[in-house]
């Protein structure tokens, strides 16, 4: 169990009896993402002018931060509200973070919510609602993903809180199809950030 607070996963900080996979790294990912978006590149998470929930990544021992981290993660509202919408808030440098916000979006989205996932499998923590990613297929532009998620919410009942909503990720069948859409969402993002100088001339 090695890593850096802010960027380990959930399953690493609690010592989770899950068996670790890719998605452990796929986390790790999400979180850079959400601190570059943030802070950017040279910026300290101990700096107190810094007024913002990623800071609780860093704060208190490992059962706290990955509890924080559930809390944060566990809606996609909880997310947008507590961590997508501070990008860019502190640092003047961080210029457009509008791709980094939607790049959060998505891995988070198809990380936690995926159709391969049903309830009570969803979000981070025992879910209270029911997310339709039906529209999440070959076809589909990953840059709406996000805000199609949020879109397609409705009513459920709670589910039991003996329920693990990391345990069904940890399925071979189910990890492998995660890990490839979500490489399919980089990929969409890396084409845009290719672009983006081209279409700047």
């Amino acid at each position: 169990r090695t890593g850096t607070l802010p960027f380990m996963s959930i399953g690493n900080l609690s010592n989770s009896s899950v068996p670790r996979t890719m998605l452990d790294d796929w986390e790790s990912l999400l979180y850079l993402v959400c601190w570059y978006g943030t802070f950017g590149v040279n910026n300290n998470c101990t700096d107190q002018e810094c007024k913002h929930n990623i800071n609780e990544w860093c704060a208190g021992n490992d059962d706290a931060i990955a509890d924080k981290k559930r809390s944060d993660l566990n809606t996609i509202e909880d997310f947008r509200d507590r961590i997508v919408n501070g990008f860019g808030k502190h640092d003047a440098n961080t210029g457009d973070c509008v791709i980094l916000e939607e790049l959060a979006t998505d891995l988070h989205a198809v990380l936690l919510f995926h159709p391969k996932l049903g309830n009570p499998y969803h979000g981070a923590r025992i879910p209270s609602k029911k997310r339709n990613l039906g529209f999440l297929n070959e076809d589909e532009e990953y840059g709406e993903l996000g805000r199609d998620v949020a879109a397609n919410t409705e009513a459920t009942e709670q589910e039991p809180e003996s329920v693990d909503p990391f345990e069904m990720r940890a399925k071979a069948e189910i990890e492998r199809k995660i890990s490839q859409d979500l490489l399919r969402v980089l990929g969409h993002y890396a084409n845009l950030a290719r672009r983006r100088p081209q279409e700047g001339r």
